[in-house]
């Protein structure tokens, strides 16, 4: 049974256009904001077509006091214009930012596309959680995501289950590297080989799209592994063809 966790996106970045919101002369700016376009090493195919390249605002409050982070599927139909659009107004507004989660939703209200928005959630989670110490985990009541990534694969090694990591978030690249396989699998198992007993897939963006294309043909998204190798010269992606 495959197990599936996170990666980071493969890719690199081809443009960046900086938009920065100014008040005044003598201000610094509340919020600063990029888009990126990133280059996909894999194309990534849905229904939809075939997509080469993402799109990604990137948002900081003054001061770096804090990051989100919002990406822009094409199939969505969602414009820079939208995205800095919302930021501008959130820029251009002068009530305290909220200190407490509770407060951020109506804070940042309903108007906007929601990866404008989820960008703002981002930044102000992150803001909170650096002014209180703490990782955003504790911040929001969360459990820490070691213990879970590493009592899983555990698990999952000691029952000889074949492993195939893979990536719907691009926020979790340290949990294959550093928990799973270097904390878990290498130490503890190293009977067990790259490729035959465990790999990694890499990071996909699309979300639900990913899943279902991989519940009937994993080869239509995965030709190579994260590090770029050839999936099929492994010997546990012999004759698999989809995660059912």
């Amino acid at each position: 049974m495959p197990v599936f966790f996170t990666r980071p996106p493969a890719g690199r970045l081809v443009h960046q256009a900086n938009r920065v919101y100014t008040p005044g002369m003598s201000e610094s700016p509340r919020l600063t904001w990029e888009f990126l376009t990133l280059e996909l090493k894999n194309p990534f195919r849905v229904a939809y077509g075939v997509s080469e390249t993402r799109q990604a605002g990137w948002l900081r409050l003054a001061g770096d006091a804090g990051w989100g982070e919002g990406t822009i599927p094409p199939y969505y139909g969602i414009s820079r214009e939208a995205i800095a659009g919302c930021w501008q107004a959130a820029a251009e507004r002068r009530d305290p930012l909220p200190e407490e989660p509770a407060g951020f939703e109506g804070w940042i209200g309903p108007d906007g596309p929601a990866p404008a928005r989820a960008a703002l959630d981002l930044a102000l989670h992150d803001r909170l959680a650096r002014r209180q110490g703490v990782p955003l985990d504790t911040l929001l009541g969360l459990p820490r995501p070691e213990p879970m990534a590493t009592a899983f694969t555990l698990h999952c090694c000691k029952k000889k289950l074949k492993m195939y990591f893979m990536a719907l978030w691009p926020l979790g690249p340290q949990m294959i590297d550093d928990y799973a396989i270097n904390r878990v699998i290498r130490p503890d198992f190293p009977e067990l080989e790259y490729g035959k007993d465990f790999m990694n897939l890499g990071f996909k963006s699309g979300n639900e799209g990913v899943i279902n294309v991989i519940v009937t043909d994993i080869r239509q998204l995965y030709t190579t592994d994260a590090y770029g190798s050839d999936i099929a010269s492994f010997p546990m992606m012999k004759g698999v063809k989809s995660i059912q």
